[in-house]
């Protein structure tokens, strides 16, 4: 059934122009929501002019439309080669097709072209996000025990992102 949905992804670096919605989605998003974070618009426009974030969004069309944008990753790079996942987020309107896999890979592939080696990521759990209770681990992140609790941790280098089979677009920077 999803092979025939058609599905493709575009992914976007530092999207200004999107703002608006991505602070709706850090505000609306529970169940697929790793941290539930929320951000307004100023503290989300701070952190695409940072150069030490990376803001990337998705959206998701099939043969029936196109889902709008629909996902969130905030992940913050360190000099040391590490980048802690912030907000990893999807909008229910795509849930169950799959595509937290392919934001994943296509985050990771930009993290490690951004320079980084390794990515931490945490799940906090709440009363509605226990759907993502097991993405990390699915997606090839171990877990470990840190100064700062829980955590999970995926080495690029040993476990590099494939986007071999999927397809999905090279993220763009919109113009202003």
């Amino acid at each position: 059934h999803l092979h025939r949905l058609g599905m493709k992804m575009k992914l976007r670096l530092d999207a200004r122009r999107n703002i608006p919605r991505l602070a709706q989605l850090t505000q609306k998003t529970n169940q697929f929501n790793l941290t539930t974070r929320r951000y307004d618009e100023s503290q989300l426009a701070a952190l695409v002019e940072a150069d030490d974030w990376l803001v990337l969004d998705f959206s998701l069309a099939d043969v029936y439309g196109d889902s709008g944008i629909v996902g969130l990753a905030l992940a913050q790079l360190r000099p040391d080669g590490e980048a802690e996942l912030d907000t990893f987020l999807m909008s229910c309107r795509v849930i169950g097709r799959c595509a937290e896999d392919a934001f994943m890979l296509g985050l990771l592939q930009q993290l490690q072209a951004r320079g980084a080696h390794r990515v931490r990521a945490r799940y906090f759990p709440t009363p509605k996000n226990a759907l993502v209770k097991d993405l990390l681990p699915r997606l090839g992140f171990a877990p470990e025990d840190g100064p700062a609790g829980p955590a999970f941790l995926r080495d690029l280098g040993s476990a590099p992102p494939d986007l071999s089979l999927i397809h999905i677009s090279e993220p763009t920077r919109p113009r202003l």
